[in-house]
């Protein structure tokens, strides 16, 4: 019996030295598996807890982006030429959980005029489906709001311009953004 108890003594000085190091051993940072040996030879792999993720709340963005564009044609279009105006927007944000804001959209409508000036009148109502977890981080995503003029014919001959017109905050849910652009073409 004493022999018994001396070696399982003996067995648990010389185990613990070789199982506190590896305590302190960064398992990530190591090729490998990690994990037990069982005596009767099965390995049993050591699990690592990850994290959970963070659950996904999306918030609904809407409101109405509207602008008046005047153009003034400085180019020779080709014959049948109709010009189109269209308002883009981009919304783009980061918030602290990771989660990506980007959604793109435009609204196009065709010229009224006649001979160099020419005007639009585009309206964008939105509704965006934002990712951000928190109100201070909606607050940082922004929008970048630009235009597109568009002169082609029905063979697809024309001319194109884009140019971007700010980067703003979120607009207030619900509120109506207007700009008045003065383009050329």
């Amino acid at each position: 019996m004493k022999r018994m108890v001396l070696a399982a003594v003996a067995a648990a000085i010389l185990y613990t030295p070789v199982c506190a190091p590896a305590q302190t051993v960064d398992i990530r940072s190591h090729r490998g598996i990690f994990g037990l040996l069982n005596p009767d030879g099965t390995f049993k792999p050591l699990v690592i807890p990850q994290p959970a993720p963070e659950a996904l709340s999306a918030k609904t963005w809407n409101g109405t982006l509207s602008a008046t564009i005047s153009v003034n044609v400085q180019s020779t279009l080709p014959s049948g030429t109709t010009v189109h105006c269209a308002l883009t927007a981009s919304v783009s944000g980061i918030a602290p959980n990771g989660w990506v804001d980007v959604v793109s959209e435009t609204a196009q409508v065709t010229a009224t005029g006649s001979g160099s000036n020419l005007t639009c009148h585009v309206t964008m109502p939105y509704q965006w489906l934002l990712y951000a977890s928190t109100s201070a981080a909606l607050e940082r995503d922004t929008v970048q709001v630009g235009y597109e003029i568009l002169a082609v014919n029905s063979s697809g001959d024309g001319r194109t311009t884009l140019s971007s017109v700010a980067t703003i905050s979120l607009p207030a849910p619900g509120a109506t953004t207007n700009y008045n652009i003065n383009a050329r073409i």
